[in-house]
């Protein structure tokens, strides 16, 4: 048992460390009444990549090849039948923002008055800080598409931002932390207070630390993994897609970084997708794949066009 945990530990950092001990010890407290304004949108939010249908009636899900009823599994709970995976899913509410999200409004509506009704601040999966940084981008994604959040749905919006800024996944760092830097970009950018100015400063640090610690050289992802770079990939497209709604609000110099990372990415992501479109599965270093310039297909974002 020794032996597991110092194998564990010794190829962990000191701040990972530190900081899985802290958030053992410690729980956050938010101000459940901070005051806030919405930034004034400047221009209109592009229409982000969009995923399959995850919702097949209004309380219906349907992750990982699995359906089920909220009415019947509620959001929290241990089951056998239902793993911690697909309940991340549940949180994430991607199906917002998924092909024929219009369609869906109402659903979508009932759904977010249902989750913060249900889900206590700091309980639960739902506010773990991978899935609140995930469910915060898609909240506001879904308002910047033109599905406005009532007075509720932001303050509800706030709190989660609140926590996840005190809750930022240190001892995990890689593609979580760079997940909860966006969520606080995000926020960052469509709230106006003083707790939103922390978390723009905070966000773009880490942005601009990882950018440079999880791309290589060669455009791709420190993982090595088509499907963790097409992720990374389409976090950096959002930045730069939500930059552009409120222009001016982070500087022209990082922003174009942003874009020469993703023009270096999407290269490298030619290079890893089969002739249909697919990426491969793939987790090794084959350099002279790119040194020959293999060409391949690939659906993801031409950059240039915007």
């Amino acid at each position: 048992m020794i032996s597991h945990y110092f194998h564990t530990i010794r190829y962990l950092k000191l701040k990972q460390i530190f900081f899985r001990v802290f958030f053992y010890l410690t729980r956050p407290s938010i101000n459940k009444s901070s005051k806030f304004d919405l930034r004034i949108l400047k221009n209109n939010f592009c229409l982000p990549i969009q995923k399959k249908p995850t919702l097949l009636k209004r309380e219906k899900f349907f992750f990982l090849n699995k359906s089920e009823t909220l009415s019947e599994i509620g959001w929290n709970g241990s089951s056998n039948k239902i793993s911690k995976l697909w309940r991340y899913n549940q949180h994430y509410f991607d199906d917002l923002n998924a092909l024929g999200f219009s369609n869906r409004k109402e659903w979508h509506k009932y759904l977010i008055t249902n989750w913060i009704n249900e889900n206590s601040i700091g309980k639960g999966i739902g506010w773990e800080p991978y899935t609140t940084s995930l469910r915060i981008v898609n909240w506001i994604k879904w308002h910047l598409l033109g599905n406005s959040l009532s007075d509720n749905f932001a303050q509800s919006l706030e709190k989660q931002a609140q926590w996840l800024f005190k809750r930022i996944e240190w001892h995990i760092l890689g593609n979580h932390l760079f997940s909860n830097a966006k969520a606080l970009v995000f926020a960052g950018l469509f709230f106006s207070n003083k707790n939103a100015k922390k978390w723009l400063k905070t966000g773009l640090k880490i942005i601009h630390e990882e950018l440079n610690e999880q791309v290589l050289n060669d455009g791709g992802n420190f993982e090595r993994s088509p499907m963790y770079h097409s992720i990374f990939l389409e976090d950096l497209l959002d930045l730069i897609n939500i930059a552009r709604v409120y222009p001016n609000v982070i500087s022209e110099v990082q922003v174009n970084k942003w874009i020469k990372v993703t023009k270096s990415m999407l290269k490298w992501l030619n290079t890893m997708v089969h002739p249909d479109g697919e990426i491969a599965f793939f987790n090794q270093i084959l350099d002279s794949l790119f040194e020959k310039n293999i060409p391949a297909k690939t659906s993801a974002l031409a950059l240039e066009n915007k």
